[in-house]
């Protein structure tokens, strides 16, 4: 029997992307999740062909939303921030100008054979073969990018093996990276298992732990570490326009806004699920 005294918790979400076109964001958010991380970008070129749609139905339906971007180690590092942010904030509106969440830098490799003249070829290859200063100097690049933009760092997407394997396979100190908000791909794990860099920390904000379906399409299943990311992302709105130029008034009606959104969304969010 559930005690009515017991504050609910708001901590379950999912990542969408390419292979999630027809996911039915009202079907997802009665599943119990309440929070979205959008593919939107990759490399210098490639827009998710459903991010828009996504991102709008992911705010219809009152979840708090982030986009990410899928990192290529062999582009240009700027080129891709501008990229990522041009394509975002043509999508975006007024008080939710930027998502409700941290934008998220994608750091993985992914093995994807194309045929060139009847040759197997792996589509990554040149990311592949780069040393881990490259990817290491292209991400933070990037976070600096980012960060001058939208008010704040972004987080990083990774798991232990593709961070130790690609960017500091050495156990190096990296404090810019240590300092970056973790989402960590953990799968076959009770608990996460955390890169080389955030371990001495032991923090992560947000932990992939596996596949979900919802309505016959398989989702990315992720989990906030914390009970209440709505509380996370008033105060996230309040530290991003800290950290953007402004007069201080216009910023204290923006978080008053902002709070009322909050608790809007929150009781929509809630209405939906009965």
């Amino acid at each position: 029997m559930t005690n009515p005294n017991d504050k609910p918790i708001y901590n379950k979400g999912i990542d969408t992307g390419e292979s999630q076109r027809d996911l039915d964001f009202n079907l997802a958010r009665e599943s119990g999740n309440c929070f979205a991380i959008i593919k939107a970008t990759e490399g210098k070129n490639y827009i998710n062909p459903h991010f828009s749609r996504h991102w709008k139905e992911a705010k219809q339906n009152s979840f708090l939303r982030a986009p990410y971007h899928y990192f290529r180690a062999s582009v240009s590092a700027f080129e891709q921030a501008k990229f990522f942010l041009d394509t975002v904030l043509s999508r975006t509106e007024n008080d939710w100008k930027y998502g409700e969440l941290k934008w998220a830098i994608d750091v993985e490799y992914n093995y994807v054979p194309i045929w060139i003249n009847g040759v197997e070829v792996d589509l990554y290859h040149d990311d592949k073969i780069l040393p881990p200063h490259v990817w290491a100097n292209g991400i933070k690049t990037m976070v600096d990018i980012i960060k001058r933009e939208t008010g704040v760092a972004p987080m990083i997407y990774t798991s232990q093996y593709m961070w130790e394997a690609f960017v500091n396979p050495r156990g190096a100190e990296d404090v810019w990276a240590s300092n970056l908000d973790l989402w960590v791909a953990s799968w076959r794990d009770d608990f996460p298992v955390l890169p080389n860099t955030w371990r001495q920390t032991n923090s992560y904000v947000f932990w992939q732990t596996g596949i979900k379906n919802i309505g016959g399409i398989d989702v990315d299943a992720n989990r906030f570490n914390g009970e209440n990311i709505f509380d996370y992302a008033q105060l996230l709105h309040i530290n991003r326009t800290k950290g953007i130029s402004g007069d201080i008034e216009d910023k204290r009606e923006s978080w008053q806004r902002y709070a009322a959104l909050k608790d809007e969304q929150l009781r929509r969010y809630e209405e939906g699920r009965d």
